[in-house]
């Protein structure tokens, strides 16, 4: 039973079980702006405007999830555009059967499922002020929203019809507890491109095939060039001018900020103890420090007793000295012993969760109000800051209204003493400030055209107005700027391709030696490495990711070599299983209702997947790749 590795229960294991939350990114079939057709489902059209208006909401939701961290060239990449092309066509085939089959939805539970939304909720309660405020922000009318509720509503109960018969059996669970708890420990022989030394030739015609076959990777990211203004408090507080008068208001209104508190600096010796950890060596201790105790009283030194026999390491080395220290300062028993004493006389021994403490209060300086002539420059540069931060917010208001329709940067520069600056080309995220700031300097200057002024923002205390004065659309690197790049990368497939007909002569060689592993490792000069591997995931320790590999290992015995060799993302590897375990079955008890509940999760994925399907056969569904290739 566990070699069937084809079973749909074995496909589960290696693959997230995904449950598809049906998001429409604003798009309503109802709404037919007219245009080219992208897409036919049935007698339903999707439009081109229609699939840029989805994918514009798509792209600008993952944006405010990432911090704008998915521009549309990794939006391409990483396949979101093909994936939202499939959704509106499921939910185009999904709508089409709720109404062949008569679905319908009541305004009473439209209403109230809008209403559970937390995103339409104020302190947990619906309220008509927040909905307004989130259909703004969405630019959707209420009907709108309300019949997208509607189709998500529709879509669920379907869904619900063609899942809710799933079932599993006890039968089936115990056979994903043995799969899902068993274990391997394994060997491999691992033949990397870097075990090879042999210059790799790369003639003209391979450095071509291969940029052609992979001018993607080579894509150069969107850059845009700006110049900007900073307004920055620092350089402004300079300018700013301080009265008297604000001096002394500042110094009564608020003197408890310059009273300084009683301080007191001890000594201390310390021997540690803990009665939780260790009881029984606490009353020796104790001892120990009543003794010393006794030794000060008779007049030894303190700080000499403090050097030999505290066991602080900080202060031990400085007779105890601990320096001056207010109030909550140090814990509570300390504390209040410190306190009570003055200069030149010892407690008795204190006990505290670090041990026992003998202290000696050295000197004391009481509560003190500092006078306004201490203070006043301190006072006065934070009356500067302040004016400055005010200043600055107005200034760069000011420059925005003055540049709105010159955008004449150099001379507004020129004219308020203002250093005009100016970036290189950069990309997202490696703009002045990004890194401060979750690029706030990049979301402002890519939001613009060339020429185009943004609007005043503020990272920290400081405020920007930017300039856009270039941009250059992502594009794939001419052959001639990144010819060594190509040439390194055909020279390290060659070499992958090298180590992998070395794997396989290995693999030969295994077969004609009786499997003499330490044989086929002296003659490669390789180690036999190890790696233990579970059922769950896809990654093999020390090989990546590799679920092909791992799917292999598990259908092969203990001891047993694989008659074949994996590819592994630097070369290949020859791998030979030495044990396989499989879980305690007293333990399936305590795992069945959490494996059920995956089970059950992971089958309806499954039928619901194979009802799209034959709806895609009931239906006719045509795509224009032309149409989809140039959006």
């Amino acid at each position: 039973m566990r070699k069937n590795a084809g079973s749909w229960i074995i496909k589960v294991l290696f693959a997230a079980i995904i449950i598809t939350f049906v998001f429409f990114y604003g798009y309503s079939p109802e709404k037919d702006p007219g245009g080219a057709v992208l897409a036919s489902v049935g007698e339903k059209k999707i439009t081109a405007e229609h699939y840029r208006t989805a994918y514009a909401n798509m792209l600008q939701m993952y944006q405010q999830m990432y911090q704008n961290q998915i521009p549309d060239s990794l939006a391409r990449t990483l396949g979101l555009r093909e994936n939202l092309l499939d959704e509106m066509i499921e939910q185009e085939l999904l709508l089409q059967e709720a109404e062949r089959r008569r679905l319908r939805v009541s305004r009473q539970e439209v209403m109230g499922a809008i209403m559970k939304q937390p995103y339409m909720q104020e302190n947990g309660i619906f309220t008509e002020g927040r909905y307004a405020s989130v259909l703004k922000s969405m630019k959707l009318t209420a009907a709108e929203y309300e019949r997208q509720a509607a189709q998500e509503i529709l879509l669920q109960s379907l869904r619900a019809m063609i899942t809710q018969a799933v079932n599993v059996s006890d039968q089936e669970l115990l056979e994903m507890f043995r799969l899902r708890g068993e274990k391997l420990t394994m060997d491999y022989l691992e033949f990397t491109h870097a075990d090879i030394t042999e210059d790799m030739h790369v003639s003209e015609e391979e450095l071509r095939a291969y940029y052609g076959k992979n001018a993607e990777s080579f894509r150069v990211k969107e850059t845009v060039e700006a110049k900007y203004l900073v307004f920055d408090p620092e350089e402004f507080a300079g300018r700013m001018n301080v009265e008297e008068e604000a001096i002394r208001d500042f110094y009564m209104v608020d003197q408890a900020r310059f009273l300084d508190p009683e301080q007191i600096r001890a000594r201390h010796i310390l021997l540690k103890a803990d009665r939780a950890a260790a009881p029984e060596k606490a009353p020796a201790r104790q001892a120990e420090a009543q003794a010393l105790l006794e030794k000060i009283q008779k007049g030894a030194d303190f700080a000499a007793l403090a050097k030999k026999h505290s066991q602080d390491e900080a202060t031990a080395a400085a007779g105890g000295d601990l320096g001056f220290f207010s109030r909550g300062a140090m814990v509570g028993p300390f504390e209040r012993a410190a306190f009570a004493l003055q200069p030149g006389e010892v407690s008795g021994v204190v006990e505290t969760t670090f041990g026992y403490h003998i202290i000696k209060l050295e000197e004391k300086k009481p509560e003190r109000l500092r006078p306004l002539e201490e203070v006043r420059e301190e006072i006065a540069g934070e009356l500067q800051q302040e004016m400055a931060e005010s200043e600055v917010r107005a200034a760069s208001r000011r420059a925005f209204n003055r540049l709105f329709n010159s955008r004449d940067l150099e001379g507004y520069a020129q004219a308020n003493g203002l250093a005009l600056r100016k970036t290189g080309a950069f990309a997202f995220g490696g703009a002045p400030q990004d890194a401060q700031s979750e690029n706030a300097f990049s979301q402002q200057a890519f939001a613009l055209q060339p020429d185009e002024l943004s609007p005043v923002f503020s990272i920290g205390k400081k405020y920007f107005l930017i300039k856009l004065t270039a941009r250059t659309p992502s594009h794939i690197a001419p052959l001639e700027n990144v010819r060594d790049k190509v040439i390194a990368a055909v020279q390290r497939e060659k070499r992958i391709e090298k180590a992998r007909q070395l794997a396989q002569d290995a693999a030969r060689l295994l077969t004609e030696n009786s499997f003499d592993w330490d044989a086929a490792a002296k003659k490669y000069g390789l180690e036999i490495k190890q790696a233990e591997l579970s059922r769950m995931g896809e990654h093999v320790p020390g090989l990546g990711r590799n679920p092909e590999l791992k799917q292999a290992a598990f259908r092969l015995e203990a001891g047993q070599t694989a008659d074949r060799i994996f590819s592994t993302e630097a070369g290949a590897a020859v791998v030979r299983v030495r044990t396989k375990t499989l879980p305690p079955e007293d333990g399936f008890e305590a795992e069945k209702e959490g494996l059920r509940q995956q089970l059950v999760q992971a089958k309806q994925q499954e039928a619901f997947k194979g009802f799209i399907q034959e709806l895609k056969g009931r239906y006719s569904v045509s795509v224009d790749r032309d149409l989809f290739e140039t959006l």
